[in-house]
């Protein structure tokens, strides 16, 4: 085929500066039955550090408010958000930490896939902080908050009253049974209620 029009763009020539990034830099959910692999750009590091850090249920206030900050800004303006790992272990802990040749990752597309498909998940309620660095520069690195789970929540108030949806991220239906719970800011439960199904 032949392209409607002329095409100019630049194309570098010799090493790339090394970087990684996360593919997906907003989504956090990993629904329980999918494969389990989040996709990693690397370029020009043979190989990488991975570590994942499981986040307690009672920390995960104190990590969303003191080691979560606004790290850069992509090239179309929008805010990446990047997460501070520094004494992570004092609200939860390392459950796995692995050096990986970059060249021996599974690709898809010229993406590497990092494998998340740890069975230490079920053990403990939480969330995990993935982060990804290099082996030579440990200041080149990316890290991603991920929730392994199939429920998703919506919430929604209404004059005195909260109402909370809990649905399937994998077919959107109502999910029976789930509990709830509203935790204040100063992390104080409030109330636990479960989920009707409808």
């Amino acid at each position: 085929g032949a392209m409607e029009q002329d095409f100019t763009s630049l194309v570098p020539f010799g090493a790339m500066e090394p970087s990684i990034g996360f593919a997906s830099r907003k989504g956090i959910y990993m629904s329980t039955n999918s494969t389990r692999k989040v996709a990693v750009n690397i370029v020009n590091m043979p190989k990488v550090n991975v570590r994942i850090f499981k986040i307690y249920e009672n920390n995960i206030i104190a990590f969303m408010r003191y080691h979560r900050y606004n790290d850069y800004w992509d090239e179309e303006g929008s805010e990446v958000l990047n997460y501070n790992d520094y004494n992570i272990e004092n609200i939860g802990d390392v459950i796995l930490e692995q050096v990986y040749e970059t060249k021996n990752l599974a690709k898809q597309n010229g993406v590497s896939l990092l494998n998340l498909d740890f069975t230490e998940q079920n053990q403990y309620r939480g969330i995990y902080l993935v982060s990804v660095s290099s082996t030579e520069d440990r200041w080149r690195k990316t890290s991603k908050l991920i929730s392994i789970s199939d429920v998703g929540l919506i919430a929604r108030q209404a004059n005195d009253e909260i109402y909370v949806f809990a649905n399937s991220i994998k077919d959107a239906t109502p999910i029976k049974g789930a509990k709830v719970t509203l935790i204040s800011t100063n992390n104080q439960v409030l109330t636990t209620s479960t989920t009707d199904g409808q």
